[in-house]
């Protein structure tokens, strides 16, 4: 009997490429049941398509990282080639963020004076308020970039990252940058890039 129920649920339950049944499948089947034993068959096998439906999405919802870790590769934008330097300081900002004005000035120590790396300010902003916001902070950017909404691994501003000529990010700095990063920090992980064994995060 329970042989003969396994088999019977399985030819009421088509499956999907992905592994699921078809609700239309499933409510087609409820409006005409063929007997008792096809109404209970048609329950459970929506029950499990719902289950396995919500482990999915439960599933998703745990693994979607939203900021760069160290190690992860960072995205391709136009504009932006660290393979031009051993180590590329990246300064992700919004104009109108507070926090990106209060790190204004860390910003500024970070890019002038002589170094050996590359300093790139990246936003979603036009092209033309980045670059009033870089003029009014003093920043001495190699280059400035605006980006399409999303093109970051970045859930905030601002943000710092140093990446090395591979584009790997080897160091992320989060929020204002008065509070939790040193400009000491950032232009020693920067500039001591290729000396370092071993990658980390601050």
């Amino acid at each position: 009997m329970k042989g003969d129920l396994h088999r019977r649920l399985i030819e009421h339950t088509p499956i999907l490429s992905n592994g699921t049944a078809p609700l239309w499948h499933i409510s087609l089947m409820a409006h005409n049941p063929a007997s008792r034993l096809d109404r209970v068959l048609t329950a459970c096998a929506a029950v499990a398509v719902v289950a396995a439906t919500a482990t999915v999405s439960v599933a998703s919802l745990a693994h979607k990282k939203t900021d760069y870790q160290a190690g992860d590769r960072f995205a391709i934008v136009r504009g932006l080639d660290p393979s031009r330097s051993s180590s590329t300081v990246v300064a992700f900002v919004r104009t109108n963020c507070a926090h990106c004005i209060e790190s204004g000035e860390s910003l500024r120590r970070m890019s002038v004076g002589q170094r050996d790396f590359q300093f790139i300010v990246v936003g979603y902003e036009q092209l033309e308020i980045l670059k009033s916001f870089v003029r009014t902070e003093g920043i001495q950017a190699d280059a400035v970039v605006t980006m399409e909404q999303g093109s970051v691994l970045f859930s905030g501003v601002p943000r710092v990252a140093v990446l090395d000529r591979n584009g790997i990010v080897r160091f992320v700095w989060s929020g204002s940058l008065e509070i939790n990063a040193s400009v000491a920090e950032v232009l020693a992980a920067a500039g001591n890039l290729e000396k370092r064994k071993t990658v980390g995060q601050r």
